[in-house]
């Protein structure tokens, strides 16, 4: 049944659906270069893509709450972290940039800072390797004490799977 409306019942409105200039027989919009398919995986890789998001979860938990070390434990050996104004490359220098921001008060449990992490995409270049992106948000406390947004972005990622599960190769921040 329609809802009132201060104009009177609101209707739904079935527009029309057209397919996208670049699209392919399916209607949907082909990838460009650098971007990541559109199209769901179909890999049956259910299970990578759940490991790779709670990766890329634990990472925003840990860069909050957790231990600095833990987090750059999530990269491989030679894993890079690309930021707005800085690279760190391998987990020990990645751990010492974490808890450099602590120091600052940037992160960690005393900032009062979280990283909230949505809408992962997921695509598979190998059995190995996988590509990523997803946005990211951080939020925190003003001095009255309400939430404030404090900026957000995307996080591009290169992963492969090692021994201990998949890890991070690459991260680039773009704010």
């Amino acid at each position: 049944m329609p809802q009132p409306h201060a104009r009177g019942p609101v209707r739904a409105v079935r527009a029309p659906v057209r397919p996208h200039r670049r699209s392919g027989p399916s209607g949907r919009r082909r990838p460009q270069e650098g971007e990541l398919s559109t199209v769901p995986n179909r890999t049956g890789r259910a299970d990578d893509h759940t490991e790779i998001s709670d990766l890329l979860s634990r990472f925003a938990f840990l860069a909050d709450e957790g231990d600095p070390a833990e987090a750059g434990a999530l990269f491989t050996t030679d894993g890079t972290w690309e930021t707005h104004d800085s690279t760190f490359q391998g987990p020990a220098e990645i751990t010492r940039a974490l808890t450099g921001y602590r120091e600052k008060g940037l992160a960690g449990p005393a900032s009062g800072t979280r990283h909230v992490i949505t809408n992962v995409e997921v695509d598979f270049d190998g059995p190995d390797s996988a590509r990523s992106r997803c946005y990211w948000t951080l939020i925190g406390r003003g001095e009255d004490g309400a939430g404030r947004l404090l900026a957000f972005g995307q996080y591009h990622d290169d992963l492969h799977r090692e021994g201990a599960g998949w890890r991070l190769a690459r991260r680039r921040v773009l704010v």
